[in-house]
């Protein structure tokens, strides 16, 4: 009954402070230490590739860097096309304006 009662009154059990102590300390080094880790490139690379968490896609090849004429020539041509398309749906538009005007009216 003496052990029951010593337990029951003392609000932090039978280990008292050290055992929150403890787990104050561990929540406060763990983060620290893995952080502390994995901030070297060579280690966190090596975990990155054991692993492969993400698999990305090969890599496409690149566009010329430093060329402006051939930008400039594409798009030249998007625009042109895009000129292209505006004609072509103004002349659609004519044509139906016109078929609505030449037919007759019941």
């Amino acid at each position: 009954e003496h052990l029951c009662h010593s337990l029951c009154t003392n609000k932090m059990g039978r280990f008292g402070g050290k055992l929150e102590a403890f787990k104050f300390a561990v929540y406060l080094i763990m983060p620290a230490a893995c952080a502390l880790a994995y901030m070297d490139k060579d280690r966190l690379s090596r975990l990155l590739e054991k692993y492969k968490f993400v698999v990305y896609p090969p890599e496409a090849p690149r566009p010329p860097v430093g060329r402006i004429d051939t930008l400039d020539a594409q798009l030249d041509a998007i625009r042109k096309k895009e000129r292209i398309r505006e004609e072509i749906i103004k002349a659609q538009k004519q044509q139906q304006s016109t078929n609505n005007n030449n037919t007759p009216s019941s």
